[in-house]
């Protein structure tokens, strides 16, 4: 026969006074006697996720049937193998010390995983927040994270399981991919302590700071000449199809305004001026990030450029086709939102213009290299610095600090650099003259 604990009998004889003495008493010694049993759990789909249905006693010693959620509807099989294992292992071992998990005397924040926190807590607080980093916060999550940190308890996860994770990472991730993961579990971490789920944040401190010795620094940017801009260009037009002067135009915003990939995608007609003078303007005020527009980020973000050669012809010919449209330059009627996704949207409609599949290989076709969206962008600003030699310009232009411009955008070739030495020389021999 197994014993009860104090809190049992305590929650059994308080039943007992409540209701019926005599009913209740005999109850009360029926779960003195009850042996308890070891249960695996059912797992159960609902509309919004994958749950485990198990039994507990209530405070009247009565068995009553509960569910916990185990994760969203795009867990995959093997997460809810583990997160459901885990969790009734605690179920069965709190049976076993004679506390019922529904009567509240064991705290169910000590069995939450932190796959169910993500979907219970974290993913609606972020998506009620900006829906555009819900976006890339929920990629990483399912790329770099569920699969090692789901099935694990919230409440246990220490410093030390921090740097076991982050550890195989240094070799898989470069240093803005892997500042990526932490900021996002930190953030996570940071919402359950304001939950009181818990009461320290493992991921923040000196202690898990990323070792510099380890990290892998991006390869060098690549970037567009102007050569190499007019003949992508060139290419496209080329290649003819339904999207052709759409792309030149996207294209072009990348490459000579140095938009972002999201801002060309959320650039509206309301926004440009055909009519200011000397030349066009174009207001930057919004983003959209995985198809979700929403307001640049930063003050700095959000500014007013000139529209010049090349984009500026490109733009009154498209203008002559489209504008009457009204709306988003960029119109996808296949979206929601009416935008595109920026991510996909150059591998959709400009990559196949510059490559050709050869035996599942993306291989340039001759003359002409695609070298992605950003290197548009890096082209803008390293054009403009050639031209101005004022990195303050070049910042406003993308958006950014001068330092950040200076140290990610701003590209100089082995003749400049010879250049910029040989102009020193001959000014420091001048002075000494």
């Amino acid at each position: 026969m197994k014993k009860l604990t104090r809190s049992q009998e305590r929650n059994a004889r308080a039943a007992a006074e409540r209701h019926d003495g005599q009913h209740d008493a005999v109850r009360f010694e029926d779960m003195r006697q009850r042996r308890v049993r070891e249960q695996v759990g059912v797992e159960v789909l609902y509309a919004d996720g994958f749950y485990v249905r198990y039994f507990v006693d209530d405070a009247d010693g009565r068995r009553v049937r509960v569910r916990q959620k185990l994760g969203g509807l795009d867990m995959d099989k093997m997460s809810r193998v583990r997160a459901q294992r885990a969790f009734m292992e605690e179920v069965n071992r709190a049976n076993r010390r004679g506390i019922a998990v529904a009567t509240g005397v064991l705290d169910p924040a000590d069995m939450l995983t932190i796959a169910q926190f993500y979907d219970s807590f974290y993913k609606p607080y972020i998506e009620e927040g900006r829906a555009s980093t819900a976006g890339s916060y929920d990629k990483i999550w399912r790329e770099k994270c569920c699969e090692k940190l789901g099935s694990r308890r919230i409440r246990e996860f220490g410093t030390s399981d921090v740097l076991d994770f982050l550890e195989p990472l240094y070799k898989r991730l470069n240093r803005n991919s892997l500042s990526n993961v932490k900021s996002m579990m930190s953030g996570l971490f940071t919402y359950a302590v304001k939950l009181k789920k818990i009461s320290v944040n493992p991921w923040r401190g000196d202690a898990v700071a990323l070792d510099t010795k380890k990290l892998r620094y991006p390869a060098t940017r690549p970037v567009y000449s102007v050569e190499e801009r007019d003949a992508v260009l060139a290419a496209i037009k080329q290649n003819g199809g339904v999207h052709n002067l759409e792309a030149r135009v996207w294209f072009a915003l990348l490459s000579v305004t140095g938009l972002r990939p999201s801002e060309v995608a959320a650039t509206r007609w309301d926004n440009i001026d055909m009519n200011a003078k000397p030349y066009p303007l174009m207001r930057v005020t919004e983003a959209a990030v995985y198809g979700v527009v929403e307001r640049c980020k930063t003050e700095k973000s959000r500014r007013t450029l000139v529209v010049v050669e090349p984009l500026l012809s490109l733009l009154r010919e498209y203008n002559h086709l489209r504008s009457s449209l009204g709306g988003y330059l960029f119109q996808n009627r296949r979206s929601e939102s009416g935008v595109y996704d920026s991510t996909q949207y150059a591998r959709r409609y400009i990559r196949p213009c510059l490559q050709t599949l050869i035996d599942g290989k993306w291989v340039n076709r001759p003359g002409v290299e695609w070298k992605k969206s950003y290197a548009g962008r890096h082209a803008a600003a390293t054009n403009v610095y050639r031209s101005t030699r004022n990195i303050f310009i070049v910042a406003k232009m993308l958006g950014n600090t001068p330092a950040t411009a200076t140290a990610t955008y701003v590209h100089a070739n082995q003749d400049e650099t010879h250049r910029a030495m040989i102009d020193q020389a001959e000014i420091e021999s001048a002075r000494k003259a």
